[in-house]
């Protein structure tokens, strides 16, 4: 096995009906199981447009249950995925095009497609509702969905060097340049990645996050949650800890800066507590502490009882 779509191919049979991704805002999500049959849809489609091998794809779009799928069905298809930042300039995205030469474009950016004179060879997937009937090289990916009958679509991998994915990042220059990365890269990343949790495949859990995948720290902590049968789900920032007490998560995808952020807002929450409540909150907040950094057992146990009696 040398490469992530390898990874997924098995999850629906494993997972089936549990929850994969979820967007809290809109309420969208999909099983594992629906997860795979859109994947294969999508090579279906790719196809059906006579999306050659090596064709290089954008995926401009926001935090949507469907990034991954997308992601995992160009790879699927032996295209090259290039994510963009869903905050990068139309200018950015258009020098990215003209570099890439890519000939498909996923995106939910209304504005994107309204504002950019887009040659009409290349085709775009827009997910979302709007008219597009004045269109002709634009597409409803949820239409093609529904239309599209799914099959189980095999993937061979003859080369692992085959690249998979081109990243961009500006660096110090400040000019978009793109890093080639390969299936084998990709699968050897996701493996140090999947390290990184500590999976108890008899009770999958839940992560929330609002880091965008076209980055690659989240895009493979993402993965790596899913092949342990998880549940991750998007949010916002306004939303955001509406979200995270809603679904208690045991794992946020996030930021150092968030991080902070939450620590301000569950310390004036404190602050709305009585005092007595106060008091008894920093008690077992040390001993929580002490709980999770001692490696003694016989006070690991006492510690641990505390642990859980300041936990409810």
């Amino acid at each position: 096995m040398n490469s992530i779509v390898e990874e997924f191919e098995y999850l629906s049979q494993k997972y089936k009906s549990c929850t994969a991704i979820k967007d809290d805002i809109t309420g969208y999500s999909l099983t594992f199981q629906e997860f795979n049959q859109n994947i294969n849809k999508i090579v279906k489609i790719l196809k059906n447009f006579s999306i050659n091998k090596n064709e290089k794809i954008i995926i401009f779009l926001k935090n949507h249950p469907l990034w991954h799928v997308i992601d995992l069905a160009v790879m699927k298809n032996h295209n090259i995925s290039i994510p963009c930042d869903p905050i990068s300039s139309f200018e950015e995205i258009k020098d990215i095009l003209q570099q890439t030469k890519s000939k498909v474009i996923f995106t939910d950016n209304i504005k994107f497609i309204n504002n950019i004179k887009i040659n009409e060879n290349i085709i775009i997937f827009y997910i979302g509702s709007f008219n597009l009937e004045q269109s002709k090289n634009i597409y409803s990916l949820e239409e093609e969905l529904k239309q599209t009958k799914e099959n189980d679509i095999s993937f061979k991998l003859d080369n692992p060097d085959e690249i998979a994915s081109i990243l961009f990042s500006s660096g110090t220059m400040g000019v978009p340049k793109g890093v080639m990365l390969s299936h084998k890269n990709l699968f050897l990343a996701l493996q140090d990645h999947k390290r990184i949790f500590e999976f108890n495949q008899q009770s999958q859990s839940n992560c929330v996050s609002i880091l965008s995948p076209s980055h690659i720290s989240p895009r493979l902590n993402t993965l790596a949650l899913l092949l342990g049968g998880n549940t991750i789900i998007y949010s916002d920032y306004i939303s955001y800890f509406d979200t995270v007490k809603k679904y208690k998560p045991k794992y946020l995808l996030c930021v150092p800066k968030l991080l902070d952020i939450f620590i301000e807002e569950y310390k004036k929450e404190l602050l709305n507590k009585s005092k007595l409540f106060q008091f008894f909150h920093n008690i077992f907040f040390n001993i929580s502490g002490l709980y999770i950094k001692n490696k003694q057992n016989i006070l690991k146990f006492i510690l641990m009882v505390f642990y859980f009696i300041g936990y409810k």
